[in-house]
């Protein structure tokens, strides 16, 4: 598990997720190269593990230099919603 060192060393009553799109192919000022899946699947494992913890998460959405960041961000919105990670009928 890719948090097995936070939950060790912390305890959050909240957790702030600066959930960043600039590391998406094709940003200029990000380079890292993650696909639109990838930052679907950062956001769900991130989401994943305060649900599984019952601990409250705020999501804040940053970064991102291209047109295609709005979309992408939408999307991997929509997948939490779809996986039960996110309640947006509340």
């Amino acid at each position: 598990m890719e948090f097995q060192v936070a939950e060790k060393k912390f305890d959050p009553d909240l957790v702030v997720y600066n959930a960043g799109t600039d590391i998406l192919d094709g940003d200029p000022l990000g380079r890292l190269k993650i696909s639109p899946d990838g930052i679907a699947s950062r956001d769900e494992k991130v989401f994943r593990f305060a649900r599984e913890r019952n601990i409250p998460l705020v999501m804040l959405t940053s970064g991102g230099y291209m047109k295609s960041s709005a979309k992408v961000i939408a999307d991997s919105i929509v997948n939490l919603s779809n996986k039960s990670l996110l309640d947006m009928k509340s």
